[in-house]
């Protein structure tokens, strides 16, 4: 019997977070992307440390006729160094130091708290999303 309601909290875990990030736009549901290089945010991403130097960060829609919006700051989180805010759309020179002297094959380095640029979206109606971070593998 005790395990029944941990049982129905795991389905209900798995099926909450097993959803695809979407955005609500005037009553219709949009998928958006995070990319870094052009590289699609779903699910881990695999890059060599080398391919962090100038990484743009970049928000888009799955349906082209939206427009995508410019990313204005973001927080990284590298292994044994401090979670760190980056002002642009752009991993900076210092950053990558870090990246370069620390990183090593299998580290996890995340992207988090992305914030956008709210003027540049130009699409009518209410508009509501949540940045799911960006998780690279080093390899």
């Amino acid at each position: 019997m005790k395990k029944l309601p941990v049982l129905f909290l795991l389905l209900f875990s798995l099926s909450f977070y097993s959803q695809n990030d979407t955005v609500s736009v005037v009553g219709q549901k949009k998928n958006f992307v995070f990319t870094i290089n052009g590289i699609s945010g779903n699910g881990v991403i695999k890059m060599r440390k080398e391919q962090f130097k100038n990484a743009v960060i970049a928000f888009s829609f799955e349906d082209k006729k939206l427009t995508s919006k410019n990313v204005t700051s973001f927080k990284i989180k590298i292994p044994g160094i401090q979670a760190q805010l980056v002002k642009g759309n752009k991993i900076d020179n210092k950053t990558y130091q870090k990246i370069l002297k620390t990183g090593a094959k299998g580290f996890i380095i995340t992207l988090f708290d992305i914030k956008m640029d709210e003027d540049k979206l130009r699409i009518s109606g209410p508009m509501c999303y949540l940045s799911p971070p960006l998780v690279i593998e080093i390899y």
